[in-house]
């Protein structure tokens, strides 16, 4: 029994959760780049960079007040240490973050530092160890810290499976201080300015060659177009006859009324109703162009239709790009074009901390990113694997829970607030286009019908259905989920046409529930309606204005070409449409996607 306790403990601790969506965590180009720095700075240390360093110290500090100089240089060294992995991770997901973010992570790395600071001194203090190498020490141990993270990548990539990381774990957990304090005697040995010189030379070497090969890859992505992404021609960007305000409103994972009747029969929809109340065209059985989001919030924005030759590099380029395929989509070019004020909110619901909030956002690439970029650069190394699961092991404790839910609070309201507030705020003067995204009835299942928080165990705390093994738990947790989302659509839908005359609102989704009901749905529906119900099976509804949308043909209303509908008013040759289809999740092969069509009926 003390075995088997252990090793799930061990599991717990030490096991990486090493699936990611859209975000390619790691910095393993650090590896390299610090051996090289390492070369270059002890080649350095010993020759002609060694003196002139040190003379340019000593000229300086001659100029400027020697203390003032020598405090100002060393917070230079800092920043460059807290640049560095930023860098690395952002080469390889450049717009996945904006400017909020990398303030972010540079004040964590800070604080960080501050720690690191604060725990020598302790350390040093006890043992009567002189503090002139503190700085330095820390910042050697913040280096580390990004070294080891680069070195358990390359092993947990190459060589290691979820059965044999444990042993990295528990090696990782032992030589790291055996490490630490063996360049610590090290380094104390040394004068503090032989040290300055010699981590100045690693530290902007590193920096140098990081800035470098950002230069060099963002270049690349510049020259490279997005050739092989669409299987039909992109529609032209002109003036368009719109000039209502519209209200764009995407919920993540809504399934259709249909799928809503055959799952919960004797259950009633509260946001349905309002929708029929106020006279919105809603499909009925309304299908997603794609299964998942990075394929199906692509799509809408575009108009179009994934390309069947394309492959995984392309479509990974065509996000990491600049000018990426959902900030410089059809839809965005077309606001852009025609002056539109086009906002964009996101409204999350975090479990940890209980917090609900709504956010602008100012890149769509919000919609996909699935971890910070602190979580990137640490994103396997053991230490932090361990500090975020005993996190969570404590929030399990109910006492913990309660006074750090006590602490950060939670007022239902302040959502809706927050969103009448900048609808009530609107410019009258001119064309609005706002979206807004709710991240819910989507998974974890956190949330009571009346919008109060669950006490859940943090196993079910995930965005991965598959994670949850009850297929009651998953039925019933997305009917609450469903029903909280609803107070909070209804209630906005009063709020838009309380502020707005004649608005057009549109409520969609962007993909099906996947809730996999097999055992409750047996025998009741073939498997293969099932898969494309549960899949793909998404809301998509929309309310005219009195000048707009009246006289559309209503059987070309679907995802695909929803904005194209739009922009075109009533003017029905405005835009070419295309065909309702849609596309069950493609299996990922070496190079390419592999997408199952199937033609619906309009």
């Amino acid at each position: 029994m003390k075995k088997k306790f252990l090793y799930f403990l061990s599991i717990f601790l030490f096991f990486p959760n090493i699936s990611f969506g859209y975000v390619d965590p790691g910095i393993f180009a650090l590896i390299w780049q610090s051996i090289v720095a390492i070369i270059f700075a002890s080649l350095a240390y010993f020759k002609l960079f060694y003196f002139k360093i040190a003379e340019v110290l000593k000229n300086s500090i001659l100029i400027f007040d020697k203390k003032i100089f020598i405090i100002f240089y060393d917070f230079l060294l800092l920043v460059l240490v807290i640049a560095t992995p930023i860098i690395q991770l952002i080469k390889n997901n450049q717009i996945f973050y904006g400017i909020n973010d990398y303030i972010e992570s540079s004040i964590t790395l800070l604080i960080l530092f501050i720690l690191i600071i604060l725990l020598i001194s302790f350390i040093f203090k006890i043992f009567s160890i002189k503090k002139s190498h503190i700085f330095f020490l820390s910042l050697f141990v913040l280096i580390f810290s990004y070294l080891s993270s680069s070195i358990e990548e390359f092993f947990i990539k190459s060589f290691l499976n979820h059965e044999t990381i444990i042993y990295l774990r528990i090696i990782s957990l032992i030589l790291t201080p055996i490490i630490l304090i063996y360049f610590f005697k090290k380094i104390i040995k040394i004068e503090i300015n032989k040290v300055r010189v010699f981590f100045s030379i690693f530290i902007i070497t590193i920096f140098l060659s990081s800035s470098l090969l950002l230069i060099k890859d963002s270049q690349n992505l510049k020259k490279n177009k997005n050739e092989n992404i669409w299987e039909h021609k992109e529609a032209d960007i002109k003036e368009i006859p719109l000039n209502n305000n519209v209200f764009f409103i995407l919920t993540d994972a809504y399934l259709s009324p249909k799928y809503f009747e055959i799952l919960y029969p004797n259950e009633k929809n509260l946001l349905l109703e309002k929708l029929n109340k106020k006279n919105f065209f809603t499909r009925y059985n309304s299908y997603s162009s794609y299964s998942s989001s990075k394929f199906s919030i692509p799509s809408i924005f575009n108009s179009n239709i994934f390309s069947d030759e394309i492959t995984i590099d392309d479509f990974k380029l065509s996000l990491r790009k600049k000018r990426n395929i959902l900030d410089y989509s059809f839809f965005t070019k077309t606001l852009a074009k025609n002056n539109f004020n086009h906002r964009f909110f996101m409204c999350d619901f975090k479990y940890v901390f209980k917090k609900r909030f709504c956010k602008e956002r100012y890149t769509y690439l919000s919609l996909i990113e699935d971890i910070t970029i602190i979580e990137g650069i640490y994103y396997y190394n053991t230490f932090y694997r361990a500090y975020k699961r005993a996190i969570l092991l404590l929030y399990n404790l109910n006492y913990f829970r309660n006074m750090v839910d006590s602490l950060a609070g939670d007022e239902n309201e302040d959502l809706l607030l927050y969103l009448e507030d900048k609808i009530k705020n609107i410019k009258k003067d001119e064309k609005n286009f706002f979206s807004i995204y709710f991240s819910k009835p989507h998974l974890p299942f956190t949330l009571n019908s009346n919008c109060t928080w669950k006490s859940i165990p943090l196993s079910e705390n995930v965005k991965n259905g598959f994670l949850i093994n009850d297929e009651n738990k998953r039925i019933q947790g997305y009917l609450d989920n469903i029903n909280c989302t609803n107070n909070y659509l209804v209630e906005l839908i009063d709020i838009i046409e309380k502020y707005n005359e004649d608005p057009i609102v549109v409520i969609l989704s962007d993909n099906g529930p996947i809730l996999r009901p097999n055992k409750y749905l047996n025998n009741k529906i073939n498997k293969e309606n099932l898969l494309l119900l549960d899949q793909n099976s998404s809301l998509f509804s929309i309310k005219s204005s009195k000048n707009c949308l009246n006289k559309f043909n209503k059987n070309k209303l679907h995802h695909v070409n929803l904005l194209k509908i739009i922009f075109s008013c009533d003017d029905e040759t405005f835009y070419s449409t295309l065909p309702y289809e849609t596309y069950l999740n493609p299996i990922t092969g070496i190079t390419n996607f592999k997408f199952k069509k199937i033609i619906l009926n309009e």
